[in-house]
């Protein structure tokens, strides 16, 4: 059985998105929005649900979150009974790019529940016709699409109009009656017709046509199942299967099956974990540096890996190796003659240049520098991955003097193992600094924290351009900014962005500076610079495999309480040591790289270069309360 996997909070968010908690503003606006649309003010209501999904959408990895809003969206327009634009907002929620399936999931579920509820039988009819077009093809709707069977079946069984009267087959008095094709209801929805059904809707063509020369009396003589295969021109047996199925399909209400064989993605079988895309990295740097002195060319991709291969005895292939230098945040640049240059980004490179000078500086005054951070940790006894929930999310925090006491807390969590990353709630983790991490503090301390989204909350935030005018000019006029009342409001909220960068300050940094301390923040993807990691690690091997802890049960707190207080000060200080060996390595490596680029800058493409602002984010009202640095 494989050791328990720590989520490292801000290794698994995709590195050019910014994660916003949304669940506080769900819970606030949505009943307010839906008492705006009750007393007649339905389109506010949904304009501002329509943009709050839309920062959901893109910025927050919880879709119960959006959930919750397009369940407000398809309840305002029922209780309207705006029909219409019902039917309208569920194909266009449906098909929106980045839709979480929960989120559409529980909008159909909603839906259904709105068939039996509407009076006529036309619009009836229109809402399960939408939600059969949402429905038709997905898998992880196929529950949905059984019932919405049901439901038409009921229908249809309880009109009378409806039932069709066929003349017996035996019958040779009765001739065939041809329905005309202006009684025939065409359906509005959309068909997706792929080669197979094209090849048989010319197959039906052919076979019509060929009957006007032919005596009808024949047909009589063969059986249906026989006449389906010659017209559509699949085999008889393949028809007599389906034939047999929709006996199944008739009475459980369940849709066909496809024959298409699913494609089973292929699973990622090299577990990498930080610390090796830590070495990945240094690996990089090393080139920067021996090429630099040597003055050879860069290596090709293929090179690398061997080199990481040979030094890390990394197991992966040359293109997992490429996504992880991806995501490490380096990209190739093509130069004029064609060759390949791996640089890193300016962002990634500026936040360790950034913490570099700063812990340095920090260290030279002699101050207390202690190192926050969480680890989550399975607690489950199944050894299914798709079942197991229960956890631990342990903070803490130390530095080379040992732990700092008493500020060890951890959170129970129940959520299965994979369904979200385990991640603190904003609140959660300022009430762990504010009553367990501060109080324990020696004067004037340095807190280094990781670099991830709800530690990035920000105490003032600035107005979106959908706020208020009032709060725009509130919020000029509190930090002295220049500006005048007959400003209109594109006016005031550009004052906002070009004075904002000078007046941020996060929720956290706020908080630890009304107490003399400070803050200091991780450069993204650097655990070797955290000595908590490299100390949790040591706490790992003492607690044993994971089928050790799962035994203790509800005792499990305990257990790991004792594991924890069992790592003495030399285990940390050796931890620190070594963190601070990595930065010097890295400051020695800096100005290497920093001539380096200098000199291939000129060889490097115009068209290539990289763009500041294709990752400028400019957030709206429900965003601008959290930054990424």
């Amino acid at each position: 059985m494989a050791m328990c996997t720590d989520t490292d909070t801000d290794s698994e968010r995709p590195p050019n998105r910014i994660e916003i908690d949304f669940r506080s503003t769900c819970y606030e606006k949505i009943p307010l929005w839906k008492s705006w649309a009750a007393k007649g003010r339905v389109q506010e209501a949904i304009n501002q649900l329509l943009f709050l999904e839309k920062q959901t959408r893109a910025h927050t990895s919880v879709p119960d979150v959006t959930a919750r809003i397009l369940v407000a969206i398809v309840q305002i327009y029922f209780e309207a009974k705006n029909w219409l634009a019902l039917n309208e907002q569920i194909l266009v929620l449906a098909r929106k790019r980045s839709q979480p399936k929960e989120a559409v999931l529980k909008m159909v579920q909603e839906c259904i529940t709105f068939v039996d509820k509407i009076p006529d039988k036309a619009n009836k009819m229109k809402l399960i016709e939408t939600l059969s077009f949402v429905t038709e093809g997905k898998a992880y709707l196929k529950e949905e699409t059984a019932l919405l069977i049901r439901i038409l079946n009921k229908i249809n069984n309880e009109d009378e109009q409806n039932q069709i009267e066929t003349p017996s087959v035996s019958d040779r008095s009765v001739p065939l009656n041809f329905m005309d094709p202006a009684d025939i209801e065409i359906p509005k929805k959309r068909k997706i017709l792929d080669r197979h059904s094209k090849e048989i809707l010319f197959n039906l063509h052919k076979y019509f046509n060929g009957l006007k020369n032919k005596d009808m009396s024949s047909i009589y003589q063969t059986s249906a199942a026989k006449l389906t295969s010659d017209a559509t021109g699949v085999p008889f047996s393949s028809v007599k299967k389906v034939i047999f199925e929709s006996k199944r399909v008739l009475e459980e209400g369940k849709p066909f099956t496809s024959s298409k064989k699913l494609l089973v993605a292929r699973k990622n079988k090299v577990n990498i974990n930080d610390f090796d895309r830590a070495a990945i990295r240094q690996v990089i740097i090393d080139y920067y540096y021996e090429y630099y002195n040597e003055d050879k060319d860069f290596p090709i991709m293929t090179t690398l890996h061997e080199s990481v291969k040979k030094k890390l005895n990394y197991p992966g292939s040359v293109a997992t190796l490429r996504r992880e230098v991806t995501r490490l945040g380096f990209q190739w640049k093509m130069t004029e003659g064609n060759s390949g240059i791996l640089v890193e980004k300016h962002k990634i490179r500026f936040q360790r240049i950034n913490f570099l000078t700063k812990i340095a500086e920090y260290r030279s005054q002699g101050r207390p520098i202690v190192f926050a951070s969480e680890v989550y940790m399975d607690t489950s006894i199944s050894s299914n991955p798709s079942t197991r929930g229960n956890g631990l999310i342990i903070v803490h925090a130390g530095g080379s003097e040992g732990f700092v006491p008493n500020a060890l807390a951890m959170f129970e969590t129940n959520d299965p193992v994979g369904t979200r990353p385990h991640y603190l709630s904003t609140e959660d983790f300022i009430k762990w600094i504010e009553n367990d991490l501060m109080p324990n503090l020696k004067p004037k301390s340095v807190v280094v924290i990781d670099n991830v989204f709800y530690q990035n909350i920000l105490e003032h935030p600035a107005p979106g351009p959908h706020a208020c005018k009032q709060e725009m000019l509130d919020w000029l006029d509190f930090r002295n900014v220049v500006h005048s009342s007959s400003m209109l409001k594109p006016q005031l909220y550009q004052l906002i962005l070009e004075h904002k960068k000078n007046f941020k300050e996060f929720k956290i940094d706020y908080i630890l500076r009304k107490n003399n301390h400070s803050v200091l923040r991780l450069p993204q993807y650097h655990p070797e610079l955290n000595p908590f990691k490299k100390t949790w690690l040591i706490i790992k091997q003492k607690m044993g495999k994971r089928t050790e802890w799962c035994k203790q049960g509800k005792n499990i707190t305990k257990f790991v309480k004792s594991k924890i207080n069992s790592i003495d000060v030399q285990e940390w200080k050796s931890a620190c040591d070594q963190a601070v060996r990595e930065e010097r390595k890295y400051i020695g490596h800096e100005a290497a790289i920093d001539a380096l680029t200098e000199r291939l800058e000129k060889k490097v493409c115009d068209s290539s270069e990289e763009s500041d602002a294709d990752n400028d984010i400019i957030m709206g009202e429900a965003e601008s309360d959290v930054e990424e640095t």
